[in-house]
């Protein structure tokens, strides 16, 4: 299969704007890429199990997401609120926000998908937040594995093209 990847040129201004967030403004961007992921799970299993109802189907969507959460660790980080304490949160690591655009990428082949993951990748080989959780690829490497000769393809193309943007721009 021959790979013709379409990614949009990274918005570097972008990455840079992100360097600059708090960390309660990047850990919302986290929980809405963990809303996409828990929508992905969501979504398989209506499809595995359509008689279940909504509450059934909520409490499946717990399991796995616990399983999961057993199986991984997680960030935990403590975020200051203006004009409250601090909130200590649990956070999906970047690779498993990684695997979960992979698996949506396998459903639809999304260019939004492409995209989220190759300025992920770019902001990490960057290095412009040293102080961020780091990204292991190996573990990527495996689940994209797992979803198929595709995805895996698909992944470490984005991953070579990903690193040559970040090597022009440094």
């Amino acid at each position: 299969m021959s790979l013709n990847l379409h990614l949009d040129p990274i918005d570097l201004d972008q990455v840079r704007l992100t360097r600059r967030l708090s960390p309660g403004q990047r850990i919302q961007r986290l929980l809405d890429a963990r809303a996409v992921v828990v929508g992905l799970i969501r979504g398989r299993l209506r499809r595995s199990h359509p008689e279940l109802s909504a509450a059934a189907l909520n409490l499946k969507v717990l399991e796995e997401l616990d399983r999961a959460g057993r199986a991984r660790r997680r960030v935990r980080q403590t975020i200051d609120l203006p004009a409250s304490r601090a909130l200590e949160i649990w956070c999906a690591r970047p690779e498993d926000v990684i695997v979960g655009k992979l698996m949506a990428w396998a459903e639809g082949r999304s260019h939004k998908h492409e995209n989220d993951i190759y300025e992920m990748l770019v902001f990490h080989y960057l290095d412009v937040d040293p102080e961020s959780t780091t990204l292991d690829e190996t573990y990527v490497d495996a689940q994209a594995h797992l979803l198929g000769a595709e995805v895996t393809e698909f992944w470490q193309a984005i991953q070579a093209t990903a690193r040559q943007q970040a090597q022009r721009e440094k």
